[in-house]
């Protein structure tokens, strides 16, 4: 290695770490808590664009251009920082603090020059699994203030999240993580502080799933939703 080389992967590093430093307490400002494990206490898997594939092949072949970030609608695309480990600094995550991933939406995968975020067709993704659904009944307001909400299942275009009786005057969420999608929806306009309640944690590789009801495909585009538990990650180049 060069010292040139060897310099400016140094930099590289710093300005990941002060990026990942400036971003906590960005958050710990707006009195924000991110979850970094799963229920089970493994370590919260990052949602990978859809069209990405496996974690494999989408870290071997992203070479972090991000066009993709420029062209999501939404927002909710952005450069990671440390998410896939710093081998995969800059590649794309989804970030569900700023946007959610359109139901029909196929705008990274038709931006992507490599291959790294496959082309879909708007009905193959809607049935992609890109992330499962979680809820934590101990943070969601329903249960912990008796305020009625509803923001989650409002927004899910597969029925994944929905509300059901609880008691009188109020209903209670209820996921189907075998319907969720992974749009990360419900955890963006879930009102819960300082947590959200519900959240999503991605998959690798992603399911196609076969919701009983979804959006049409020529409707404005929904927020979608997630699925179940998923086992420790494996393919992040730590």
């Amino acid at each position: 290695m060069t010292r040139r080389s060897f310099l400016s992967s140094l930099l590289r590093t710093a300005g990941v770490v002060a990026a990942m430093v400036a971003g906590a307490r960005g958050a710990a400002t707006l009195g924000l808590l991110t979850r970094s494990r799963d229920p089970r206490g493994a370590p919260k898997r990052p949602v990978m664009p859809p069209g990405a594939g496996t974690g494999s092949h989408f870290f071997r072949a992203c070479t972090g251009c991000n066009r993709c970030v420029a062209k999501c609608p939404t927002g909710v695309l952005r450069p990671s920082l440390a998410e896939y480990g710093l081998a995969g600094s800059f590649q794309p995550v989804l970030d569900f603090s700023a946007g959610y991933c359109e139901y029909s939406c196929t705008a990274c995968g038709e931006a992507c020059p490599t291959g790294a975020i496959g082309r879909l067709s708007a009905q193959r993704k809607e049935a992609t699994q890109i992330g499962r659904v979680y809820l934590v009944k101990d943070d969601c307001i329903v249960f912990t203030k008796g305020t009625a909400c509803g923001a989650c299942s409002e927004i899910c275009p597969t029925q994944a999240v929905r509300m059901a009786p609880y008691r009188p005057g109020l209903t209670q969420p209820i996921v189907d993580q075998r319907l969720c999608i992974g749009c990360g929806g419900c955890e963006l306009v879930c009102p819960a502080r300082p947590r959200k309640a519900i959240y999503v944690v991605g998959v690798d590789p992603p399911p196609t799933i076969s919701p009983p009801h979804t959006a049409p495909s020529s409707a404005a585009p929904k927020k979608g939703k997630p699925p179940e538990a998923i086992p420790p990650p494996g393919d992040f180049p730590f």
